[in-house]
C-alpha cells in the first residue's frame, strides 16, 4: 500500500490545472507543470499520513484498504482521460459536483442504493452525420442497457459498447445536430435487476440531458451521482382497503447545483379499473436552495390505495440541473414494487391487457397516436401486460383495409417475464401516410392458455415543424370599386406545419391596421401541411384624424403563432405598402 500511495503523491505534483477565462466567459483548462503547489501537496501529504495512522491503529484494515483502492482506481481512470485529451488543446472545465452519503447508516453491501453505473466522462466530437458522443462509466450491476430519446424520437443503443481497462466501459452513438433551440436529447442507462421473482424491471436508472445544439468538440468530467434512499427498499405489501406509507430521502452534501427536483410516479395496474398505465405522476419537491430537512430527515409519502387497489412499481426520480458544457441535467431513478397482500405477485391472476400510455392523445381518426418528425426514423412500441402472453405481432394497415407484415418488427429486446413488447422502425417522410399524414398499424396479442386475444390500432402522425413562408407572405392593395380614395389592404400569411399552427394577426402601432380581432378572416388549406391565412383592412386616404397614417417609428403589423418546439413566437412582419400616404415623424407613445 505504501509504495502506491507515494506514487500517487508524486504524480499529483506533476499535474497542475490553470484556468483561463476567455473573452466569451468560458472557462478553459490548460495543463502545465513545475508550478509551486507546496500548500496543496502538504495538505495531501497530511491526509496520507492520517490514512497511515488509521492503518496502524488496529482498525479494520481490509475495509479501509478496499475503500482507498477504489478511490485510487477512479483517480487513475480520470487522470488517464485528462492525459489523453491534453494533445487536443483546450477543453471546457467546470467544478466537480460531489454527492456524498449523508443520512442513516446503511450497509452498502445490499446494493439497494447503488446507482447502476458510476459516470466518468462525456465527450462530443463532430462527424459527418452529426455529433458522436462517448460516455465512459463503471458498472455496479452486471447488465445495463441504453436508450436515446428526444421529444419525438426513441431508440435503443445496441452497438459500440466496449469494455476497456480497469473495468471501465464506454458507449458511443451518433445523433443529428439540432438546429432548433431548446431541443433536448436524453441518454438513459438502466439496469435489469429482478425486483421480485415474478417480474423483471429496472430498479436503477440514470438519464443525462446532452447538449446537441453545437457542432464542436467538447469534453466533460463527471462527478458522483446522487442517490435516492427509499424505505421499504424493495417491496411494499399493503392490506386491501388501506393506504400505505413510504419514506425517502436524498443523501448528499457539498453539492453545487442550480435547481433540484424530486418526482414520483406509479407504473402498473389499477386493479379496480383493470387498466395498466402510469398513474399519480407529480412533482414532490422543487429545491431552489439547500433543503437540509429533505437531505437529513427525508419525507414520508402516503399513497391512497384505500379507494383504489393498485399493483406495480413506485418510481422516484431526483434531477439536478448542473448546466455543464455537455451535460445540462442529470436524473437518477429508484423503483420498488407495490402489491396488495391478497395478490401473490405484482400482477393480478389472469391479467391480460395493453399497457396504456399516460396522458394519451388521440389522432384525428380517434386512435392512439405517435408523432414522428419528417426525415427521421422513429421507434414505435406496443406493450402488453400479462402472466402468460403467447404471442404479439404488428401489421401495417393499407388503404382499403388490407394489411401487411412489418419486416422491422421485433419483440426480443422487450420480452420480460410479464411484460411483452414489440417495436418497429418507421421512416417518416413529409408525404407519408394519408392526406392527414397518418399511417395506421394494428397491434395484436394472444394468451392461448386462456383463449384470449386482444388488438388495438396505433396511428403514426408525421410531424412537419411549423413555420411561415416569408417570401410568399405579403400585403396586397386594391381600390374600393366606389370610392377611389379608399384602399383595401389584404394581409396574406402563408404558413406550414403538421399539425398546422394556430396563426393570428397583430396590428402594430399604426391605427391603419387596427384589428377588432387577431383571428384571421379566412384560412385556406393548400396542401397536406400548408395553408394561407388572410386579414383585410380598409384605409381612407381622406381621414385626417389625430395619429392616423404612417410614422417613422411605427411597428409593422405581423402574423404569428407560438411554437411549442422552439418555445417562442414565430413572426412575420409585413412592410408598409405604398398607398400614397407620406411617412410622418416619430410617433409619441404614452
Amino acid at each position: 500500500m505504501e509504495p502506491r500511495s507515494l506514487l500517487h503523491r508524486s504524480s499529483l505534483g506533476l499535474l497542475v490545472v490553470v484556468l483561463i477565462i476567455t473573452s466569451n466567459g468560458c472557462c478553459v483548462a490548460w495543463f502545465t507543470g513545475n508550478t509551486d503547489i507546496n500548500k496543496k501537496l502538504t495538505n495531501i501529504a497530511s491526509k496520507v499520513d492520517a490514512i497511515d495512522t488509521k492503518l496502524t491503529s488496529g482498525q479494520d484494515q481490509h475495509s479501509l484498504l478496499t475503500k482507498i483502492d477504489k478511490k485510487l482506481k477512479n483517480l487513475d481512470i480520470k487522470m488517464d482521460d485528462l492525459a489523453r485529451i491534453i494533445t487536443r488543446g483546450p477543453i471546457y472545465s467546470r467544478e466537480r459536483i460531489h454527492f456524498e452519503e449523508f443520512g442513516p447508516n446503511k450497509e452498502k453491501e445490499d446494493s439497494f442504493y447503488y446507482n447502476c453505473v458510476n459516470l466518468i466522462s462525456v465527450e462530443r466530437y463532430p462527424v459527418k452525420d452529426g455529433n458522436r458522443f462517448t460516455v465512459k462509466f463503471t458498472k455496479n450491476t452486471e447488465d445495463v442497457f441504453f436508450h436515446l430519446q428526444d421529444l419525438l424520437y426513441r431508440s435503443k443503443i445496441t452497438e459500440s459498447i466496449e469494455e476497456g481497462d480497469n473495468g471501465v466501459w464506454s458507449v458511443s452513438f451518433t445523433y443529428p445536430v439540432f438546429t432548433r433551440p431548446k431541443r433536448r436529447t436524453w441518454m438513459s442507462i438502466k439496469d435489469s435487476v429482478d425486483l421480485e421473482d415474478s417480474y423483471l424491471y429496472s430498479r436503477n436508472a440514470v438519464s443525462l440531458e446532452l447538449d446537441n445544439s453545437d457542432f464542436t468538440p467538447s469534453f466533460q468530467l463527471m462527478g458522483d451521482l446522487p442517490e435516492i434512499h427509499v424505505y421499504p427498499s424493495r417491496a411494499i405489501v399493503y392490506e386491501p382497503g388501506q393506504d400505505f406509507n413510504v419514506a425517502f430521502f436524498v443523501p448528499f452534501s457539498n453539492l453545487r447545483w442550480h435547481d433540484c427536483y424530486l418526482f414520483k410516479s406509479f407504473h402498473g395496474i389499477n386493479v379496480t379499473s383493470g387498466k395498466a398505465s402510469i398513474y399519480n405522476s407529480e412533482l414532490l419537491h422543487e429545491l431552489k436552495k439547500p433543503n437540509t430537512e429533505l437531505i437529513k430527515e427525508g419525507r414520508s409519502l402516503t399513497v391512497l390505495t384505500s379507494s383504489s387497489t393498485v399493483s406495480g412499481f413506485l418510481l422516484f426520480s431526483f434531477g439536478v440541473e448542473i448546466r455543464g458544457p455537455l451535460v445540462k441535467d442529470i436524473q437518477v431513478f429508484r423503483t420498488i414494487t407495490v402489491r396488495p397482500s391478497n395478490q401473490s405477485g405484482v400482477l393480478p391472476a389472469g391479467f391480460f391487457d395493453f399497457f396504456h400510455r399516460p396522458y394519451l392523445r388521440l389522432s384525428q381518426n380517434g386512435k392512439e397516436v405517435y408523432k414522428c418528425e419528417a426525415g427521421r426514423k422513429c421507434t414505435i412500441t406496443c406493450l402488453v401486460v400479462g402472466d402468460s402472453i403467447t404471442d404479439i405481432e404488428v401489421l401495417k394497415v393499407l388503404p382499403g383495409g388490407r394489411k401487411e407484415a412489418v419486416p422491422s418488427a421485433t419483440s426480443n429486446d422487450l420480452d420480460f417475464k410479464h411484460l411483452k413488447g414489440i417495436e418497429w422502425e418507421f421512416q417518416a417522410e413529409e408525404d407519408s401516410g394519408d392526406d392527414k399524414g397518418i399511417t395506421t398499424f394494428q397491434c395484436s396479442a394472444s394468451d392461448m392458455s386462456r383463449g384470449k386475444e386482444i388488438s388495438k390500432f396505433i396511428d403514426v402522425l408525421v410531424v412537419v415543424y411549423p413555420g411561415i413562408d416569408e417570401e410568399s407572405s405579403s400585403i396586397t392593395v386594391r381600390d374600393d370599386p366606389v370610392h377611389s380614395n379608399i384602399k383595401i389592404l389584404t394581409l396574406i400569411c402563408v404558413f406550414y406545419g403538421r399539425p398546422l399552427p394556430e396563426v393570428g394577426f397583430v396590428s402594430g402601432t399604426s391605427p391603419i391596421f387596427s384589428f377588432n380581432s387577431s383571428e384571421p378572416d379566412n384560412i385556406v388549406n393548400t396542401g397536406k401541411s400548408r395553408a394561407v391565412a388572410t386579414k383585410t383592412v380598409t384605409v381612407d386616404l381622406d381621414d385626417t384624424s389625430d395619429g392616423y397614417g404612417f410614422y417613422e417609428n411605427d411597428l409593422e403589423p405581423n402574423c404569428q403563432f407560438y411554437s411549442r418546439h422552439q418555445e417562442e413566437y414565430v413572426m412575420h412582419f409585413f412592410e408598409f405598402p405604398d398607398i400614397g400616404l407620406h411617412r410622418k415623424g416619430d410617433r409619441e407613445f404614452m
